[in-house]
């Protein structure tokens, strides 16, 4: 059963962002070691009704994996836009980045559940 994000205690602050798709105006986020009252596990965070996407304020076609794995900062929704802040770590060489990306959308909606 999919939960509405915004009516859960739910929190992605330190997950493990691990695998990303990105099909039409839907992008699936598999993330590991999803917070919930301590207790790690695997969800699935889905963005559906994605219209625009700006990362770091530029528009992008596609949402992709930078690194292998990324750690998120932040995964929220506000009205019609969801906010995802990604720091992106190479290790060979030892480098980070840190991406903010917005979704946008009339019906945009940020859903979570269970892998």
């Amino acid at each position: 059963m999919k939960v509405p994000l915004g009516l859960t205690r739910f929190s992605f602050h330190d997950s493990n962002l691990i695998g990303a798709s990105h099909h039409g105006s839907t992008i699936v986020l598999t993330v590991e070691y999803f917070n919930d009252d301590d207790v790690e596990a695997s969800v699935l965070a889905t963005i559906s009704g994605i219209e625009t996407i700006l990362r770091d304020n530029v528009p992008i076609q596609d949402f992709t994996m930078e690194t292998p794995e990324g750690e998120i900062y932040r995964l929220k929704q506000e009205g019609q836009e969801v906010f995802l802040i990604v720091f992106w770590d190479e290790y060979s060489p030892k480098s980070r980045t840190m991406r903010a990306y917005r979704m946008l959308g009339s019906d945009v909606r940020l859903q979570a559940e269970p892998s």
